[in-house]
């Protein structure tokens, strides 16, 4: 993910780039795994 991304430092960024490179499925799944990543550090 992070070869992806054109911010690695920006969450929101990482969000929307790098799910635009995939199919809506694995969109999805990304943006799920992103979002519980995120939720569990805080």
């Amino acid at each position: 993910m992070d070869l992806l991304a054109e911010d690695h430092d920006n969450m929101e960024t990482v969000a929307i780039e790098t799910p635009a490179k995939m199919t809506d499925f694995e969109a999805v799944t990304v943006a799920d795994l992103i979002c519980d990543f995120y939720y569990e550090l805080t």
